[in-house]
Formats: structure tokens, sequence, C-alpha cells
């Protein structure tokens, strides 16, 4: 029995040492990323603002038809500062065509985008996507702009890659986008609309606040749902780009985020697309599909030690966040303690500094 436990614990000793040995050893071995890079099946595969999208609808099939009853605004896509191509929806001929070369002016951008619809002031958008340089996600930023703004961009000297795109007013007094989230066998259709009217000082003062829907902070926003005859419409466009897409490249799309707009017309607009995934036959798409996109604000303003989107909030902004948040909870002590008398004006006893101050929900 004495042997018979002395080979136990020697038997023990020696597991031991090379458990204690196997862990020094992947102690000094250098750490491998745990997360391995996804191959992309196809070149539009990705987050964030896809511009690429834009012609891939537009390239022609083996009957020379762009996708069929794929209504987009005039879009032009910006690449190293200069416009690479402007697309729009031909109502006449019910395709959709692409402008190139000489018409990509700057004249000619600002005289088709600047044309207002009534009261709205709200006369184009502008998006590019970077990468976070920390996290590696994709990171999308918007515009809006009424028409001083619109001419302001135009000359820019510096365009990142992006689209700049006229903005479809939509049915309603407000703003509102809707997100399809589609696969083979699901497509969720939601709705985002903005609390602010489109028309009013409010749009021409501050466009970005009267306008952004997903793009934005979620206080701007209302969820909703959509009509049943949008919703198949919408599930119809999402299948016509589907086949489009195989038919010119071959490969098929397992996952789609697209947004649309419906105007007063009841016709339902593409906007742009958010993520979208590939496959074929031998090679199976295993990237994941990204559901929550980060934005930025113009607002959003880079300083010394600060990433790009990251914003500095002033008292203004935090009274007009004050004023929003009365109009949402309807609450009489909030709107008498920080509305009627903010805590930087006059005769206001408690400071924003000092022990007082705002407590709850800042």
């Amino acid at each position: 029995k004495l042997q018979f436990l002395y080979l136990i614990e020697d038997a023990r000793a020696v597991s031991s040492r090379e458990l204690s040995t196997t862990r020094g050893c992947e102690a000094t071995m250098p750490k491998q990323n745990a997360q391995k890079p996804w191959i992309k099946n196809h070149t539009l595969e990705g987050d964030g603002l896809l511009t690429g999208f834009y012609d891939h609808m537009y390239k022609k099939n083996k009957e020379f038809k762009s996708c069929e009853e794929v209504l987009c605004p005039d879009t032009i896509v910006y690449d190293h500062n200069f416009p690479r191509g402007w697309y729009a929806y031909d109502k006449k001929n019910k395709e959709l065509v692409k402008k190139q070369g000489k018409e990509l002016d700057t004249s000619s951008i600002y005289n088709a985008l600047s044309k207002s619809d009534g009261d709205v002031g709200i006369v184009a958008s502008y998006m590019h996507s970077f990468e976070d340089p920390d996290t590696g996600d994709p990171v999308t930023h918007v515009e809006f702009f009424n028409k001083e703004g619109l001419q302001e961009f135009v000359n820019r000297k510096t365009k990142k890659e992006g689209i700049l795109q006229r903005f479809l007013v939509p049915k309603g007094r407000n703003n509102s986008v809707i997100q399809a989230v589609w696969s083979p066998r699901v497509c969720i259709v939601q709705r985002k609309t903005n609390v602010r009217p489109l028309m009013g000082a409010d749009a021409w003062k501050d466009p970005y606040s009267c306008a952004v829907t997903y793009e934005g902070p979620s206080h701007y926003s209302e969820d909703g749902t959509c009509a049943a005859k949008t919703t198949a419409n919408i599930k119809q466009i999402c299948s016509n780009i589907v086949e489009h897409f195989y038919n010119t490249e071959h490969k098929h799309i397992t996952r789609m985020v697209l947004y649309f707009k419906v105007d007063k017309q009841n016709d339902v607009w593409l906007l742009w697309c958010g993520s979208i995934r590939v496959s074929d036959r031998s090679q199976p798409s295993k990237m994941p599909l990204n559901l929550s996109p980060i934005f930025t604000s113009p607002n959003s303003s880079n300083r010394k030690g600060a990433h790009e989107g990251e914003r500095l909030i002033s008292d203004d902004d935090l009274v007009e966040l004050d004023k929003t948040q009365s109009k949402l909870a309807c609450d009489p002590m909030f709107t008498r303690s920080y509305v009627a008398s903010p805590p930087h004006s006059p005769g206001h006893s408690m400071g924003r500094k000092g022990g007082g101050g705002r407590g709850l929900g800042h």
C-alpha cells in the first residue's frame, strides 16, 4: 500500500511540473489574435456606408438593364476629393442612370441638389465612413445641409470617400426612414421618425436635429411600424436587388441592411446600404452581420487627445436637451427646476458645478 501511495505522489509531482512548464511556455509565447480576420467573398462585402453598392445596382445584366424597380434619389459618390459617379432614377425610362465625366462639375451638382421642396429648408445630406483607430469598427459620419451648407460643402477642398445625396421630402411633417434587414428566409422592416417637424425655423437653423433618424442619438427619433403595402414593396425591392446581383456577379447575397424612404406619392426610394454579406456555393460568408452601426454627428469635434467623433457638450447643448426631455416627459417639476430657470441663468440657486446641480440623468 505504501509503495502504491508513493507511486501516486510521484505521478502527481511529474504532472504538476509538466503543467507549470507548459504554462511558462504559454506565457513566453506571443499572444495571437483571437479573432481570425474574415476573408471577403466579394469587394462589396462589409459594414458602414457601402459606396460601391450604387454601381452594382447600375451594372447592366444580360438584357442590358440595371436593377429593376429601384428608385434612388440623386446620389453623388466622392472618392479622393472628387465626384466619381452621379446616380439617379430616370422616371421616363424607369431605370437607374449614371452620370460621369464633365457632368460632375460643382455648379451642376449644386444646381440640381439645391432645389428645395416648399417650406423644407433641408436640401441634401452627406455621409462618409471611417475606421475607429482603437476598435477597428466602421464609423459613419452624417451631415444635413440647407442651401448655404450645400454651397460650403461643394466648395470644400477635402471630401472624404462618401455620398452626397438629395434630401427626399418624406410623406408627413417629420422625416421618417425605414430600415430593412434582409435574409433569404426573413426580412425585418422597421421605421424611425424624427420628433421635430421639417417645416419651421429649427430645420433652417439646425438641419441635423430635425432630419436625423437611424444616424443619430435615440432621443431625436421614435420607433414605429410600416404599413403592410410599404413592407411588401420593400421586400420586393430587396428580392430584385438580390436577383440582379446574382445575374451580374454570379454570387448570392445572404444578408443585407438597407435604408428607404417613402415620399408624398407613396413611392419607396432606396437611400443607402449599411451592411452586406455575400457567398457562393463553395465559400459561404462567415462575417457576422453588424446590426449596431456607429454614427457621429456634425457637432463632433476633433481635439488634441480625443478620438474622431467625440463631442464636447456645452451648457447651451444641455439646456436644449432639457427642453427636449421636458416636451417628451411632460414633467412639470423638471420644467420648473431646469427649463424655466436653467442652472447657469441669473436667479437660479443651484450651480452646475455645485453640490446640488443636476443630479439625475446627466
